[in-house]
């Protein structure tokens, strides 16, 4: 009797364990598509669905970990533009909503192609906001030569005209990142 027990409750044993892996594997599976499903919905909630660049709330969430890397002293050499759509309102008015919307993927393409390493966000209806940091804000001066030069033949042909202002953090005096923002502002608004 004790041999035939201990033979079933191992068959028993054996069969619970399966079950038990097979349930395991289920929930991971479970686990996978809920990971899965859940970067789909931050992708969308962080991207403008016009232009497809990161939006106002990844903007804002960003700056908490840029200014939390500051305060960490783990960020040094890192700067931001601020880019401005000119004739985004006389775009909507004379040629539709249509046409500003294409101007506003116009204004957006072009700041992509020039700032290809550095996030892009879209903060506003035509203003749009990058960090510079690794290659980019090495390269600095002959991207931002480069984008004004393409502007100045923009303002002659007609094109998507975008004024900006650069600011470098390591030049400021008063750190913190607002006070960033607000020198790259500043610029972009003489510009």
């Amino acid at each position: 009797y004790m041999l035939g027990t201990c033979l079933l409750h191992t068959f028993v044993l054996e069969d619970e364990k399966e079950a038990r892996r097979e349930q395991l594997e289920s929930m991971i599976q479970i686990e996978k598509l809920q990971e899965m499903e859940l970067g789909q919905t931050r992708q969308m909630a962080y991207s403008d669905p016009l232009t497809g660049v990161k939006n106002k709330m990844a903007y804002i969430e960003d700056v908490d970990g840029f200014e939390q890397r500051i305060e960490d002293g783990a960020l040094h050499d890192f700067g931001i533009v601020i880019f401005d759509l000119n004739d985004l309102k006389k775009t909507n008015d004379t040629k539709g909503h249509e046409a500003g919307d294409q101007y506003i993927k116009a204004g957006c393409s072009l700041i992509c192609n020039k700032f290809k390493h550095s996030p892009v966000y879209r903060i506003g209806g035509d203003e749009f906001v990058v960090f510079l940091s690794g290659q980019d804000y090495k390269n600095r001066t002959s991207i931002l030569s480069d984008f004004h030069k393409v502007i100045e033949q923009n303002i002659e042909t007609g094109d998507v005209v975008i004024a900006f202002g650069f600011a470098d953090y390591a030049s400021l005096s008063d750190k913190g990142f607002m006070r960033l923002f607000e020198a790259a502002d500043k610029r972009m608004y003489e510009c």
